[in-house]
């Protein structure tokens, strides 16, 4: 189904069961939406690899909440290249670093995150290391305490209305000047080691 839509410009992949899979769907282009539809699609390796420009809207219909989930060690989404991720709804859990992975080996890439609404459990929701993350909204319980490892681009919390509690991550190894962080006016940063 994946593989269809890649091709067919702003369609939507409904999920009509639960899914259980034990290797990575790739996603190498397209433009279109998965509709979680109130179902699980839950992974024993890293869910989905969204390569190349692809642009992919998640969301879930149902007022049965959906999820995806993994038990992979490293992310539940690995976003690659130039794509674009958008987060409409959904409940996403991830055992392993992260929920989305923007890093290429640790490489930065031109990938973007946008979050407007759903639920992150995990040990942290991102790796922030695309050209930009924004969060707009969405509900975060992190094990690690912050939801988002910063380590190249902008992550901008402007409209997000939790973001005076927000926490993120800067590594020692990264040069924070050629970060960008943007927040609401309202927004106090209270530790910056």
């Amino acid at each position: 189904a994946l593989t269809a839509a890649s091709s067919l410009e702003n369609s939507t992949v409904k999920l009509l069961d639960n899914i259980s899979t034990t290797t990575s769907c790739i996603i190498d282009s397209g433009k279109f939406t998965i509709d979680l539809n109130g179902k699980t699609w839950q992974s024993s390796d890293v869910l989905l690899y969204i390569n190349g420009t692809s642009q992919i809207k998640i969301c879930d219909s149902s007022e049965n909440a959906g999820c995806l989930m993994t038990t992979s060690g490293d992310a539940l989404i690995f976003l690659m290249d130039e794509t674009k991720l958008e987060i409409e709804s959904g409940n996403f859990s991830c055992t392993g670093n992260y929920i989305f992975n923007m890093s290429d080996s640790g490489m930065e890439t031109s990938s973007e995150l946008l979050i407007s609404g759903g639920w992150f459990v995990g040990n942290s929701v991102a790796s922030v290391a695309g050209r930009k993350a924004t969060i707009n909204g969405g509900e975060f319980d992190c094990a690690w305490g912050y939801p988002f490892e910063f380590l190249y681009g902008t992550l901008d919390l402007s409209n997000y209305k939790g973001a005076s509690e927000m926490g993120f991550y800067v590594p020692d190894f990264i040069d924070a000047s050629a970060l960008e962080l943007i927040l609401p006016e309202s927004a106090i940063i209270i530790n910056c080691s």
